[in-house]
């Protein structure tokens, strides 16, 4: 009987860490920034660590703001940030870590390609939202360059919370002749 207890107890950590990595929030940064350092800007927003580049989705979702930028030395990532204001941001951390990410194990992979490069946001429901992420309900939808694969995709439909890869990427395709990059999406009102 004790050999079954045993199997019981590990078996249930086992799945408890794997639930846990499945449902793996953003990763947080790890310096514990206050936000006063010499020379940091007070009027822009920046990570509480490494780099930032372009802001790559800007929406409106769920009475808060939702910000997706370039971040990262060597490798690029998605970093995410929210507010209420546009004025007072929160640093998530980093929402889309690709494949060849510098970050530790325990930070879920969810994003196609070796680097995360520019693109862009939007906010669907409906038809689209299930198309790419098999509900109707409102999501996120981060657009970016994944290197080496094309355009990507990876969504939220939980507020930002848990950002997931779209199973079909990618959906720009690198060929001889192109390299798709840097991709805008926007509403078109007429054709809807």
């Amino acid at each position: 009987m004790r050999f079954k207890i045993n199997q019981i107890f590990y078996l249930s950590i086992m799945l408890s860490c794997s639930l846990h990595l499945a449902n793996a929030q953003y990763y947080p940064h790890k310096n514990n920034t206050d936000y006063r350092e010499h020379y940091r800007g007070q009027f822009h927003f920046s990570p509480k660590s490494e780099w930032m580049n372009d802001i790559n989705g800007l929406v409106y979702q769920g009475g808060k703001y939702h910000m997706i930028y370039q971040w990262g030395n060597k490798i690029r990532h998605g970093g995410y940030a929210t507010s209420l204001d546009l004025l007072h941001w929160e640093d998530k951390g980093v929402a889309l870590i690709p494949q060849k990410s510098f970050l530790p194990v325990e930070a879920k992979r969810n994003a196609t390609g070796d680097q995360v490069y520019s693109g862009s946001a939007v906010v669907v429901s409906g038809q689209t939202a299930k198309k790419i992420t098999g509900s109707d309900q409102e999501a996120i939808i981060a657009i970016y360059t994944g290197t080496t694969k094309g355009t990507c995709l990876a969504w939220s439909n939980d507020g930002g919370d848990i950002w997931h890869d779209y199973k079909g990427n990618p959906v720009g395709h690198l060929t001889d002749y192109a390299v798709p990059r840097d991709p805008c999406v926007f509403w078109y009102e007429p054709a809807k």
